[in-house]
């Protein structure tokens, strides 16, 4: 027997996609939790890898909207990192990339770290 049919599921698969999934966000909403204040630019501009940047940028809006760390996936996140790519990098070419669980550790704690 697995560990994890020993475990109970207090949330069905929906509502832990729905707590700890990539948040859908509009055309707007991007526009809003993306934007960056003072200490989120001076924090962005600490950072020296421009893919590690957008992931930056992008695990700070999710937070903005869930205050939770998430568990993502390229191809859960692929049109946000496209649009943030647009909006601070214009011309920069993404490819696909995923974090280690450690460059999400630090890209969060940036955020916590003023």
């Amino acid at each position: 027997m697995s560990l994890k049919s020993k475990r109970r599921a207090i949330l069905l698969d929906s509502e832990s996609q729905d707590l700890y999934g990539a948040p859908k966000l509009t055309h707007e909403q991007k526009r809003y939790y993306f934007s960056l204040n003072d200490p989120e630019f001076d924090a962005l501009r600490s950072i020296r890898d421009r893919y590690n940047r957008v992931y930056f940028v992008l695990l700070l809006g999710y937070f903005k909207v869930k205050p939770v760390v998430l568990n993502i996936r390229y191809s859960d996140v692929r049109e946000d990192l496209q649009f943030i790519a647009g909006e601070f990098f214009p011309g920069m070419k993404l490819g696909r990339k995923n974090l280690s669980p450690m460059q999400k550790c630090e890209s969060t704690g940036a955020y916590f770290s003023y």
